[in-house]
């Protein structure tokens, strides 16, 4: 059997193999890994199941082959071509991700290790001492690491027996080719229960996404038996980005007939079906690796092992055996991989952009500078904009709209309570004479608080309070007894209102407080403290109304209540339309026939030598006994308009003018004089930051650098 003899730098892949590694090598160097799900070949095997061979076959170069577990944590290889004049070099760094319990960090830090390399026999020591500093990150330097002989290395008991972290190899030379890999720890079965599950959930993490599955099953064992197979079937149940790598098909007898049958069935693709199935190599064995076998006399004897070695050398699908057939399908299938994954990727880095921008847009920025000018600038922020919610400026109305309901709830109370005076001696069933003209009406549903008075209710009143007076003057008492039925229910309202208004300025300063100030725990604090609102509300006097009848509009209501005793339910004078007392416009005629028959009386009495007018008429109608009890009622009722309207107006200005303007005039002030602007250490002390917040802001701004990074990278690559 005649293997090909190409290597993958003459492949159709060589094309673009180094943009595209350079691509991924310089967003995994960005720690965009993180981030974004980069194409990638993951290799995964149980333990001694020959990964190591294979990995040492596809980069050509040693890695560590201590007796147990080989690797003990990952290895990140990426080959690059340097040219046919090219000088073989290597670097190896360590990249830190996780803490020791596994736990990804908010940032992504890689360390160098050691000088440039340019000694292939010298990566495999330096290997194992950058796996130790792995194991002992954050106990042993890796300076003393570096130093340390064999004798010493083994001699060093690791902190860790197995690590998320990763040891980057990255190797130059003019007969690699542009790849990229990750080797992971094998899977282990006899050890402590936390260490298989560490080993396996690094495995699930890699192999999970956007990875092409390189499984190396030993021949020696049954495919069944695999935990790497079937591990990698959990990941991807349909097999269409996992490969089998079949290895250790020397160890098979020549009278293991059946298994070889069995495994050549695999191959061909008649089990265990895969969508770029399985490949089969051999590498040297121990003895001939000790004895430093190179890479192409390897190649060779691995080429006639399949050409002499029944049943392999009977399979018409040669391309499935041997490393070069097989490193050529992982250079296009990853090439494959990452053409389709650019615009995915692009799209990724846009709206994790945007989301991470919109996430520090939500923080606020860090501070720098004096501490003490730094304070006065988000004092003045935070004042600024309490006053713009005070005055009601452009998108800050929040504040003056809940007030102004709160100030109409307030009139609406003080509306209800109105005297409910009906001129009649006592009750009578017509529910219409509550209807008062010329007040403002009240709402659908909403009836006055105040039970009804008559005129008989007014009279004992004026009896109860008769002393002294003069004949035919109405006792003052008895005028204040009925106003004060109204005016010492207003003090609750008042008191409601005031304290709804202070609800509404407590509850905005919470929330300006907390959002400019909840990132310094000790700042804010002290501004809550120093926002109590009891000692601004302590100098808020509303004004009691005095006790003084005026007599504006006392006229309007004596005729009104005239007009209901007359008949007219609405209000309504049967010989004139009622008007405002101050009016001194003249009456208009009811209807014709009424009119004819008061010019017919006038006439008559002109006859007679009586000039009179058409108002006069009304003195011929005889005076109601209950006269100076409608007075009073007007008297009240009167009082009631006048005070209702000024109280409504006065309040909402007295909270409005010494409260929250007062308030938001001196809060600045305040807030200088009671913090102690003039001391820096003091300053410095109120800014020290919530450490979440602080530490928010610091994963986000690292995020955002990786983004920006990974967004100039693939902009290079056209995307």
């Amino acid at each position: 059997m005649e293997q090909t003899t190409v290597t993958i730098s003459d492949t159709s892949y060589a094309k673009r193999r180094g943009d595209l590694m350079k691509l991924i090598s310089s967003l995994t160097s960005l720690g965009a890994q993180a981030e974004l799900d980069l194409p990638r070949i993951v290799c995964i095997g149980s333990q001694s199941a020959g990964k190591s061979s294979l990995i040492e076959a596809i980069s050509q170069i040693r890695v560590p082959r201590d007796s147990g577990t080989c690797t003990r944590c990952p290895m990140e290889c990426r080959l690059s071509q340097t040219g046919p004049e090219g000088k073989w070099s290597a670097v190896i760094s360590l990249r830190i991700e996780f803490n020791d319990a596994g736990k990804r960090l908010s940032k992504t830090k890689t360390y160098s290790f050691g000088n440039t390399i340019y000694d292939t026999d010298a990566v495999e020591p330096t290997l194992r001492r950058a796996q130790a500093a792995i194991l002992n990150w954050g106990t042993r330097s890796r300076s003393s690491l570096l130093d340390m002989d064999e004798a010493e290395l083994l001699g060093v008991q690791s902190k860790l027996k197995f690590s998320k972290n990763i040891v980057c190899l990255r190797v130059s030379g003019p007969k690699l080719t542009d790849l990229v890999f990750i080797d992971l720890p094998g899977l282990i079965q006899n050890a402590e229960e936390d260490i298989i599950h560490l080993v396996e959930s690094t495995v699930t993490e890699q192999i999970a996404g956007n990875s092409i599955i390189l499984v190396t099953i030993p021949m020696s064992d049954d495919l069944e038996n695999q935990k790497a197979a079937l591990l990698a079937k959990n990941e991807d149940p349909t097999g269409m980005r996992t490969i089998g790598v079949l290895t250790k098909p020397d160890m098979l007898t020549s009278g293991a007939s059946r298994s070889k049958a069995t495994w050549l069935d695999v191959i061909e693709g008649r089990k265990h079906l895969l969508k770029h199935g399985y490949y089969c190599t051999r590498q040297p064995e121990d003895s001939d690796r000790i004895k430093g076998i190179t890479f192409d006399h390897a190649r060779q004897a691995e080429a006639e092992f399949f050409q002499k070695t029944l049943p392999w050398s009977t399979s018409l699908q040669t391309e499935r055996f041997g490393t070069l057939n097989l490193t050529e399908k992982l250079s296009n299938l990853l090439c494959e991989k990452i053409n389709e994954s650019l615009p995915k990727l692009q799209a990724e880095v846009r709206n994790a952009l945007d989301q991470t921008n919109s996430q520090l847009e939500n923080l606020p920025p860090a501070l720098s500078g004096d501490p003490s000018s730094g304070l006065m600038a988000l004092i003045t922020q935070f004042c600024t904009t309490f006053e713009a919610y005070v005055e009601g400026k452009r998108n800050h109305e929040s504040l003056v709209q809940a007030n102004f309901h709160t100030y109409w709830i307030f009139k609406l109370k003080i509306r209800r309570s109105a005297p409910d005076f009906r001129p009649f001696e006592t009750h009578v069933p017509f529910e219409k004479i509550t209807k008062i003209v010329g007040d403002e009406p009240l709402p659908e549903g909403v009836a006055l608080l105040s039970l009804p008075v008559y005129l008989k209710d007014v009279r004992e009143r004026i009896e109860e309070a008769k002393t002294r007076e003069l004949p035919n003057n109405t006792p003052f008492p008895a005028k204040v007894g009925l106003i004060e039925n109204f005016t010492k229910t207003w003090a609750t309202p008042v008191e409601e209102c005031f304290e709804e208004v202070k609800d509404h300025i407590h509850n905005l300063l919470k929330r300006l407080i907390r959002k400019h100030f909840g990132r310094f725990i000790n700042l804010e604090s002290q501004i809550l403290s120093r926002t109590n609102l009891k000692a601004s509300a302590s100098s808020i006097h509303i004004p009691k109304i005095p006790t003084i009848i005026k007599r504006a509009g006392r006229t309007f209501w004596v005729a009104h209540f005239k007009a209901v005793r007359a008949g007219c339910l609405d209000g309504t004078s049967p010989h004139s339309e009622v008007e405002d007392a101050d009016s001194k416009d003249e009456s208009s005629p009811g209807d014709d026939n009424t009119a004819s028959l008061q010019n017919e009386a006038l006439a008559t009495l002109a006859k007679l030598g009586f000039h009179i007018q058409v108002s006069d008429l009304q003195k011929l109608v005889p005076s109601d006994p209950w006269e100076d009890e409608m007075a009073v009622a007007a008297e009240v009722r009167s009082y009631y308009q006048t005070s209702y309207k000024r109280i409504i107006d006065n309040v909402p200005m007295i909270i409005d003018n010494t409260f929250l303007r007062r308030l938001s005039k001196g809060l600045l002030n305040s807030l200088i004089l009671g913090l102690g602007f003039s001391d820096p250490e003091r300053a410095g002390s109120y800014l020290s930051e919530d450490e979440v917040v602080r530490s928010k802001r610091e994963e986000l701004l690292s995020r955002r650098k990786r983004l920006e990074g990974a967004r100039r990278e693939l902009s290079k690559f056209g995307y």
